[in-house]
C-alpha cells in the first residue's frame, strides 16, 4: 500500500522537476495543463500530476501521504491496483467536471487547470464515508482536531460557496467532481468491483471446467 502512495509522490515530484527546466516549458504547458480550448483529452489525466509552485506540490503531497495509506487500509486491503484505479479515475473525473463547467458556460473566465487536489478530494470523501468518526486535523495546525464527518462536509460547503460566488483561486468544480467520485466509490464502486471480480472468477472456473472436459 505504501509503495503505491510513494510511487504517486515520486511521479508528481518528477513532473514538477520537468516544469523547472526552462526549455521544456512550452511542451509541459501543452501536455501538463488541461485547457478546455486545446482539444486534447490526455491532459484530463496528466494535468493532475502538475503543480503551479513548490508549495502547491508540498501541500498536496503531504495530504496524499496522510490520507492515501488510511484509504488503502479501509477500502483496498492488499489491492494497491484498486487504489490506483480510483485515484486515476478521480483525477480524470475531477478534470472533466472542471472542463464541462468551462465549456457549458458556468464560468466567465476559462483558465487551464492543474493539480492533484481533485483526486485528493476523492480520497477525502472516501475516508469520510468509511470512517466518519476518525479524528482529522488541519495542516499546519496540529493541535486542532475534528471528526472527519464534521470537517469534510465543511470543506464541501466551502467549495459550493466558491462555485456560487465565482471564486477562482481554487478549482472548486474539480474538488466537487473528485468528492462525487469518492462518495460514489464508497457506496457503490466497491460493491460493483467485488461483484465483477466474482463474475470473472465464475467465468474462469467455467472455462477451466470446459477445457478439462474437452
Amino acid at each position: 500500500g505504501a509503495n503505491a502512495t510513494w510511487a504517486l509522490v515520486g511521479i508528481n515530484v518528477a513532473v514538477f522537476a520537468l516544469w523547472c527546466v526552462p526549455r521544456l516549458g512550452p511542451r509541459m504547458a501543452r501536455h501538463g495543463l488541461h485547457d478546455p480550448r486545446s482539444g486534447l483529452a490526455h491532459t484530463l489525466l496528466t494535468s493532475a500530476f502538475s503543480h503551479s509552485s513548490f508549495m502547491h506540490l508540498a501541500f498536496n503531497m503531504a495530504a496524499l501521504v496522510s490520507f492515501a495509506p488510511l484509504c488503502q487500509q479501509l477500502a483496498f486491503p492488499g489491492s494497491p491496483e484498486s487504489f490506483l484505479a480510483l485515484y486515476l479515475s478521480a483525477a480524470v473525473s475531477s478534470s472533466l467536471a472542471s472542463h464541462l463547467a468551462s465549456v457549458l458556460g458556468f464560468r466567465q473566465l476559462v483558465l487551464p487547470s492543474l493539480g492533484a487536489s481533485g483526486a485528493l478530494w476523492a480520497l477525502l470523501a472516501l475516508f469520510w464515508q468509511l470512517a466518519p468518526h476518525a479524528p482529522v486535523g488541519i495542516m499546519f495546525i496540529p493541535h486542532l482536531r475534528f471528526e472527519a464527518g464534521d470537517l469534510i462536509p465543511f470543506l464541501v460547503g466551502a467549495d459550493v460557496a466558491g462555485l456560487f460566488f465565482g471564486w477562482t483561486y481554487f478549482d472548486h468544480v474539480a474538488h466537487l467532481g473528485g468528492m462525487v467520485t469518492g462518495y460514489w466509490y464508497a457506496h457503490y464502486g466497491r460493491t460493483a468491483w467485488l461483484r465483477l471480480q466474482h463474475r470473472l472468477e465464475q467465468h474462469r472456473h467455467a472455462l477451466s471446467w470446459t477445457s478439462r472436459r474437452a
